[in-house]
């Protein structure tokens, strides 16, 4: 039977890894790699499965994120969340017959001022995030400027959600009380 594999790539500040970690708890592998300062942040809830390392360079986080050896990888930041419908289909593509094309590209929403829009800051959206071998993709796909420019089926009708900009949404909340401070 086909395995599936999670590989995630954490950045110091990152709030949301446990959530991140959550939903995809059922996954057969998970692996976080933590580049830059600090502890990855991955809660007490974390799944047994989950092995986190910490990256010291760009050079070492591609050579961890082949240590991913399942059938199939998706790849997330730890900002992402994996939700119902797009768990239903990275199972149904990945146990698939022969004949099913090797990489997907997943939409991506962003939580903006309480509201899901499609995009995100960490690259374009539908993103090639899921593929049957970890050689299929860049081993530079966390890296903007390394997006393959082939093509792929349709994407997936589920969609990674990203929390970042709830974030950046609080930040605009507080701009805004002290633009109404400085105007009285």
């Amino acid at each position: 039977m086909p395995t599936l594999g999670v590989l995630i790539v954490s950045v110091h500040g990152m709030n949301r890894l446990p959530q991140c970690l959550e939903s995809v708890g059922w996954a057969d592998a998970i692996m976080v790699l933590h580049v830059g300062g600090g502890e990855p942040a991955v809660g007490s809830n974390r799944s047994p499965s989950a092995v986190i390392r910490k990256a010291r360079s760009a050079t070492e986080l591609e050579k961890m994120g082949r240590e991913v050896k399942t059938d199939w990888v998706l790849r997330l930041w730890g900002e992402e969340q994996v939700g119902a419908r797009l768990k239903e289909e990275l199972h149904r593509v990945s146990k698939g017959n022969q004949g099913i094309p090797s990489a997907y590209r997943i939409p991506i929403r962003s939580r903006v001022l309480d509201r899901w829009v499609q995009g995100s800051l960490w690259g374009p959206s539908p993103a090639c995030r899921f593929s049957s071998f970890v050689d299929d993709l860049s081993p530079e796909w966390w890296n903007l400027e390394q997006e393959k420019s082939a093509v792929f089926p349709e994407p997936l009708k589920g969609s990674i959600d990203d929390y970042t900009l709830e974030d950046l949404a609080g930040g605009f909340e507080q701009i805004h009380r002290v633009s109404d401070l400085w105007a009285e």
